[in-house]
């Protein structure tokens, strides 16, 4: 999609855009245009959770510019990247993506057997990889990486992420934010969260494990933005150029802006 508008079901309708869904692989890519879909947006879902056959599900979204509209005030709808045993990948270089509903990156869906009853867990594998654009999360709703057992990786590699929240996996869990040149923005008052996300490895920047004075955190509350919490990360200036030459293994320091 590269100009126009595309409309999948009516603002009220909720129907559901799947890329690569049941046991398909799927790939779209939007460069430009307005892509408006009322219901969930999936990509890569596995076939539904009443089959008891595991048939994995590939899919592909790649954004170069244009906007994306996901749910309405009136029926809001999810981003799932990566659902019910599917793989899913977003990689976003420019453009928005606006989201009245929560963004799920890896997705578990529990099976329900009633006799003998029994809960089955299904979960996704999801990677959104951004470097550059606007993804842009209602202030009731949030960003959730990894939950419930899946598996789940946000690259945040420049650009913006907006969300009411965040909630990243447990530790070991396969879940993990990692920031680079891009910036999130939490609403409300999140700096003891954000503090524990560092502190347990969750919240990483420049892949840095969190064990030495390379990289200085900026996390503040009401300042950079009015009535929310601003997370970014900077190298110090040797790092910077270290950074261009490769192979350095990177560290952190916390420090409240």
């Amino acid at each position: 999609m590269s100009d126009g508008t595309i409309n999948v079901g009516l603002p009220d309708g909720n129907i559901n855009m799947r890329i690569g869904n049941d046991g398909g692989i799927g790939a779209a890519t939007v460069s430009g245009g307005v892509l408006n879909c009322s219901g969930n947006l999936v990509v890569g879902r596995a076939r539904n959770v009443t089959d008891e056959v595991e048939t994995p599900s590939d899919g592909l979204l790649t954004v170069l510019g244009g906007i994306i509209n996901v749910g309405s005030a009136i029926a809001p709808s999810d981003l799932s990247i990566g659902k019910q045993y599917g793989k899913g990948v977003l990689e976003m270089s420019d453009g928005v993506i606006n989201v009245i509903g929560d963004v799920y990156v890896g997705e578990n869906v529990v099976q329900i057997i009633e006799d003998p009853y029994q809960e089955i867990p299904r979960p996704g594998i999801g990677r959104l990889t951004m470097a550059g654009g606007l993804i842009s999360i209602s202030d009731a709703n949030s960003l959730l990486i990894c939950t419930d057992g899946s598996t789940g990786l946000v690259e945040l590699v420049d650009g913006l992420i907006m969300a009411g929240g965040l909630e990243i996996g447990p530790p070991g869990s396969g879940g993990k934010m990692d920031i680079r040149e891009g910036t999130l923005v939490l609403n409300g008052n999140q700096m003891d969260y954000v503090l524990d996300l560092i502190t347990a490895g969750l919240l990483t920047a420049y892949g840095t494990d969190g064990s030495g004075p390379v990289i200085q955190w900026q996390y503040d509350y009401n300042v950079r933005n009015p009535g929310k919490t601003t997370v970014s990360a900077i190298p110090e200036p040797a790092t910077l150029i270290l950074l261009s030459l490769g192979g350095l293994v990177l560290r952190h320091r916390k420090r409240r802006a």
